[in-house]
């Protein structure tokens, strides 16, 4: 059984999350998120034998980032 995590980068679109990008290091994962505009959020995904199995919301940036 091959197990595997990955950092997703999800990006609010119309009311739905969508997959922006995946990464095997946090760190990688939240430079991209802090350049996004919208609601992002990075979670932890889990995946055995390509399926996945759990995921951990890791971060929630909302809307109201960059508003002065």
């Amino acid at each position: 059984m091959s197990r595997t995590e990955q950092f997703e980068v999800l990006q609010l679109v119309g009311g739905n999350w969508e997959l922006v990008a995946a990464f095997p290091q946090l760190d990688l994962a939240t430079e991209v998120a802090k350049n996004r505009k919208a609601n992002v959020r990075i979670i932890r995904a889990t995946y055995e034998d390509g399926k996945k199995v759990g995921e951990d919301l890791i971060l929630d940036l909302g809307s109201t980032r960059g508003v002065a």
